[in-house]
């Protein structure tokens, strides 16, 4: 066997072992990609490296559970709420942690509101509120407790892996629309793909 041959079978052995889904990755690839995804050419991630290093131990954690790609997780969390930098979203846009918390919020008519703005999404993974309520979820949980936020993230996906076999590409993306047929579905499919995809390190 040539060295040729062997780096390749050595290679294709790593890029396996790491993209499996459900399969634990190390520590540090996760937390490689936490960092990348939260920095930019204009400025240095907005977490400590201790708290990255929690959340690449608690992504490990909740991917091999649910059998996910940790990988994907990442991606999902940048989009979402850029690592709880943006913990809520709105009718009026998205909203940081500090300038709102459940103590003020009002319910009514079965939706919730900030002043003029009815709240939509909540927390690391941008939950609806929709399915705050159908799974009976803490909302304040939601902004504080990371794996708290996950677990429900992965909950939410569980129905969704049954169209792996249809979607093997956008099964996932179905978070962001939901179980749903037609073309608007797929389209919107094929956007939070695009969306999410852009932060998922290869």
């Amino acid at each position: 066997m040539t060295k040729i041959a062997l780096i390749v079978i050595l290679m294709s052995i790593f890029v396996s072992n790491h993209t499996t889904m459900g399969k634990p990755m190390p520590e540090s690839a996760i937390v490689a990609a936490i960092l990348k995804v939260t920095t930019t050419k204009y400025a240095a991630s907005h977490l400590t490296y201790k708290q990255i290093k929690e959340y690449a131990k608690v992504i490990n954690k909740v991917a091999i559970k649910h059998q996910l790609d940790p990988k994907l997780i990442v991606a999902i969390v940048r989009q979402e709420s850029n690592f709880g930098k943006f913990q809520y979203n709105s009718s009026c846009g998205l909203t940081t942690i500090q300038n709102i918390s459940p103590e003020i919020m009002v319910t009514k008519n079965n939706k919730i509101f900030i002043k003029k703005c009815v709240i939509t999404d909540i927390g690391f993974t941008q939950i609806n509120y929709a399915n705050v309520q159908r799974l009976k979820l803490d909302m304040k949980r939601l902004t504080t407790d990371f794996e708290y936020s996950l677990e429900a993230l992965a909950t939410i996906m569980e129905p969704f892996k049954a169209f792996k076999k249809a979607e093997p590409k956008l099964w996932w993306a179905r978070y962001n629309v939901g179980i749903g047929t037609g073309y608007r579905t797929i389209r919107s499919m094929k956007a939070y793909y695009e969306d999410v995809m852009r932060y998922y390190i290869k």
